[in-house]
């Protein structure tokens, strides 16, 4: 075999190795699970940051920040709309009120909150309030859970200081 019998037969064997690793790559990429948890993504006219699993099928989002730091009163949602699917707000992040200097009233709607995170309301030194607004379909029982979340969120200081009221 001549020397240019020899180059072509590299080259085939070269472009035949770079297309079994193109499309071993592209396989791969295409079942290797995503490294995120979530996906960010603002709503609520920009006003939070939530925490919404990647699939989003499960219907559910977590609280994870608020954009607006400079607001008194926030009034936490108990859904939000992520491209075309109502997600319900299950949990409020640790930090999540963290830098808002001026909050002094929360409130939350119990419909479809069932975790809170230790220290979700780190960095908010004015806050005073929390009101639970009870729903039609959890009542009073499920309001008193929200509250027994609320408190186990909280340090022995902020206990003494943010009175939580059921409404």
């Amino acid at each position: 075999m001549g020397n240019n019998g020899f180059k072509r037969v590299l080259a085939i064997v070269l472009a035949a190795t770079c297309m079994l690793v193109f499309s071993f790559s592209a396989t791969f990429a295409a079942t290797k699970p995503s490294p995120q948890s979530g996906i960010e993504k603002g709503s609520d006219n920009g006003n939070y940051s939530y925490n919404i699993p990647a699939n989003a099928t499960t219907g559910t989002a977590a609280l994870k920040s608020l954009y607006k730091k400079t607001v008194k009163t926030k009034a936490v949602p108990s859904t939000i709309s992520h491209e075309g699917t109502t997600c319900k707000i299950t949990t409020i992040k640790k930090n999540a009120f963290k830098g808002c200097k001026k909050l002094t009233k929360v409130v939350i709607k119990d419909k479809y909150l069932t975790k809170v995170q230790k220290g979700a309301f780190n960095g908010a030194p004015k806050l005073k309030l929390i009101k639970i607004q009870k729903s039609k379909v959890g009542g009073k029982a499920k309001a008193k859970k929200i509250k027994k979340l609320l408190l186990k969120s909280m340090t022995a200081k902020q206990k003494k200081k943010i009175k939580i009221k059921i409404v």
